[in-house]
């Protein structure tokens, strides 16, 4: 199908389709004789955004006159090779502009700026002009400053005839002027008009528009341009101009999107205003045609459509319009964390605090990323998945950025059992240096998801539950995991037995009806009774003290609610976590067990995540976490909802509560083995842990196609020493032992 500009690929002309930017618009609009700077990347709308700007000039305001007359003049198109001839360019896009605009207002049209933008204009307007105004003293295309005002000078009178006040330039692609040598001269010219030339200064403004040459330009020390322009930051559309632009090509279209392709559309382009136009393209083409639009289908489309377009954004050639080496490699590591604040990124990629906030700057003004809560967040899919698959890797200092290089990485940490006077800094120095150090550490550049799999407390007291979360907050911080990448449930200890849910009765007041299997307890002359509906405030301290200050939401109390599921799209990874204390009080210390009801709840949730969020072709890895282990001492001993999770495609259990490493496999003869990670304890002393068994973590290494992971096992044999690998796990040799193993998901 023809549409309307080239595809939407070239700048657009037509105010039917200018979405966004109003507020700029605006204020060009309401004070157009300022000098200001429109910043942006690659295809954020710049040139549009000038054309908007000159359409809203070409309108009478609302005290029903023109401010300023506008002259839109490319620099990609016209490349001036002197100051001169940068003066004569000016003046020659003036006077082909005014001739236009007469020719508009007398044919009376019902859509002026149209044939505005349409009428024909040859160089002779210009030279009839000049030769008239100065004398036929312009010979080769060339103007003196003191020809250019005079020729200013001149217009600006016939303007006023018009009924506009003033003369606004849109200067579009400046970048090429500022790399001239020639350069400092002219903003040196237009400043000292700006600053002293009475007879102009009031009526004569500048919008120039660029990328990073024009950026540094402006910052250089002695520019003409500092102090005099205003920056102006071209970014995303927000969501309300995202769906007004939407709706706009859905009435062109004749067609319309459901919620899973709006939301596809948003996450693929990150609200950049050319992949949403692009994105829209291979809907509305699968719909002419008659085709099924899938979420895969459009992705794969869109990313064999456009990749020679990213290629050229993020060029290594360093090319002036495409991302330099800085923002590559922030970049880079950005898509690694997801989330990152500066200083973060600095340590990162070893880049100093300015240049990485300058490469911010430059990606944010991309449309690739977003801030938000002092933090920079990974923008559009689309680039990002093609960058995964095709960026050169040698721009991170860490290497490249290929499935066995880049895994998806779990820290998981059990049976921390802080009290109120545990030393975090004990606690979280030895093991951060642990994780991040290359000598003898792990030498991790990020983490991907935090699981705490149960006894984060030791007595679920607040002040034990308010020392873990300062724990998990700084370790949260330190790798730049959000609220939903920290996965916390209950265990044993952070049960609270001060909570009084049963009540004593005589037995001469219990009817045999009250006497429930496991709801009830022989005590003396009478019976303690589980009060159902206080049962769930056993977990109220867990709840208010420590999940709902690291997610911002409390932990259900119902039993049967008592499940949290978390898909992350982008990794293709599924956490359900389940809470294997529901039953466990004071009185019946030992009853683990995961609620009858609570895993298909939660699988049915999980379902409806994928559908919301993925194409059924996408792969997901799903992880499921409680705290009791399903094999060995101390098991959950009604295990058949195993079954459940075993055929909905969950591959990995994570525990903890034996205070010991546990690797195990459940359905070994069957097509879908369930793989059994139990992480030892973090925190427990010496006398809660099997005799020889020190403190232990796990890191879990996930290659990125799901089909291989890694398991570290880290010990720290004495309190006060440094973690280093347990050697526990059978190598090739018989004679040596290794610090991990592996398990092969696609065995």
């Amino acid at each position: 199908m023809m549409r309307s500009f080239n595809n939407f690929k070239s700048a657009i002309t037509d105010p039917r389709f200018m979405v966004g930017r109003k507020e700029l618009i605006a204020e060009i609009q309401s004070s157009p004789h300022l000098i200001r700077i429109l910043l942006g990347g690659r295809r954020i709308g710049k040139t549009t955004t000038l054309r908007a700007a000159e359409w809203a000039l070409l309108n009478r305001g609302f005290d029903g006159h023109y401010r300023a007359f506008p002259v839109f003049a490319s620099f990609q198109i016209v490349q001036p090779d002197s100051f001169g001839n940068f003066l004569h360019v000016l003046i020659g896009e003036l006077r082909k502009a005014m001739f236009r605009w007469r020719r508009t207002f007398k044919a009376k049209s019902h859509h002026p700026y149209q044939r505005f933008l349409s009428q024909a204009a040859d160089e002779m307007i210009t030279k009839d002009f000049l030769g008239d105004a100065l004398g036929d003293r312009c010979i080769k295309k060339e103007l003196r400053s003191e020809h250019f005002r005079t020729a200013l000078l001149r217009s600006l009178e016939d303007l006023k005839e018009m009924g506009f006040d003033g003369i606004c330039f849109l200067l579009d692609e400046a970048e090429f002027v500022v790399r001239q040598e020639w350069s400092d001269t002219a903003w040196g010219y237009i400043r000292a008009l700006k600053d002293s030339d009475m007879s102009l200064t009031p009526f004569l403004g500048f919008v120039l528009s660029g990328y990073r040459a024009l950026k540094e330009y402006r910052q250089r020390v002695g520019s003409p341009l500092v102090g005099i322009a205003e920056l102006e930051w071209l970014s995303v559309l927000p969501d309300s101009d995202l769906r007004e632009l939407i709706a706009k090509r859905c009435l062109e279209e004749n067609t319309d999107l459901n919620d899973k392709q709006l939301r596809f559309v948003i996450c693929w382009s990150g609200r950049h205003p050319y992949l949403v136009m692009q994105l829209l393209n291979c809907f509305f083409d699968d719909y002419q045609k008659g085709e099924r639009s899938t979420m895969a289908r459009i992705a794969e489309k869109l990313l064999h459509r456009y990749s020679e377009e990213f290629s050229s954004w993020w060029d290594p050639s360093d090319r002036p319009d495409g991302l330099g080496r800085d923002e590559r490699c922030v970049y880079l590591e950005l898509i690694n964390v997801r989330k990152a604040r500066v200083e973060e990124l600095a340590f990162r990629t070893s880049l100093s605090h300015g240049r990485v906030l300058d490469a911010l700057e430059v990606l944010e003004t991309s449309g690739l990323i977003y801030h938000e809560k002092e933090r920079y967040v990974v923008g559009a899919k689309a680039f990002e998945t093609w960058v995964r698959m095709n960026a050169t890797p040698a721009v991170s200092r860490f290497g490249p950025a290929s499935t066995s290089e880049n895994p998806i990485r779990i820290l998981h940490l059990s049976d921390l059992h802080f009290d109120a006077s545990t030393d975090i800094s004990a606690n979280l120095g030895p093991l951060v240096m642990d994780l991040t150090d290359t000598q003898g550490g792990l030498g991790l550049r990020g983490l991907d998801f935090l699981v705490i799999s149960g006894d984060a407390s030791q007595y679920a007291r607040p002040q034990e539950f308010d020392q873990a979360r300062e724990f998990i907050k700084c370790l949260r911080d330190t790798f730049s995991l959000n609220a939903e990448r920290c996965i916390l449930i209950p265990g044993n200890h952070d049960v609270s037995w001060d909570e009084k849910v049963y009540e004593w009765k005589p037995k001469r007041l219990v009817a045999r009806g009250q006497l429930y299997p496991g709801h009830y307890r022989e005590e003396g002359c009478g019976y303690l009774l589980r009060e159902d509906r206080r049962y769930g405030n056993r977990f109220k301290n867990f709840s208010e003290y420590f999940f709902r200050k690291m997610s911002g939401s409390p932990y259900p109390m119902r039993s049967e609610e008592q499940s949290i599921t978390y898909l992350d799209a982008d990794l293709g990874i599924q956490i359900l976590a389940f809470n294997s204390c529901w039953e466990i009080d004071e009185w019946f210390p030992l009853r683990a067990s995961i609620h009858p009801g609570v895993v298909s709840r939660a699988l049915l949730k999980a379902d409806g995540q994928i559908e919301a969020q993925l194409d059924r072709a996408d792969k997901v890895l799903r992880i499921a976490v409680w705290h009791h282990p399903v094999t060995g001492n101390d098991k959950i001993k009604d295990d058949a909802f195993l079954d459940q999770l075993r055929r909905a495609n969950v591959r990995l259990v994570l525990h903890g509560h034996v205070h010991e490493n546990r690797a195990e496999v459940i359905g070994y003869f069957h097509p879908k083995k369930l793989y059994v990670i139990g992480a030892g304890a973090f925190g427990a002393p010496t006398h809660r842990r099997p005799e020889s068994t020190p403190r232990l973590y796990n890191v879990l290494e996930i290659e990125r196609d799901h089909s291989l992971v890694k398991v570290h096992t880290r010990c720290l044999r004495r309190n006060g020493g440094a973690w280093e690998g347990w050697a526990v796990w059978a190598a090739e040799d018989p004679t040596s032992r290794r610090t991990y193993y592996t398990i092969n998901l696609h065995e």
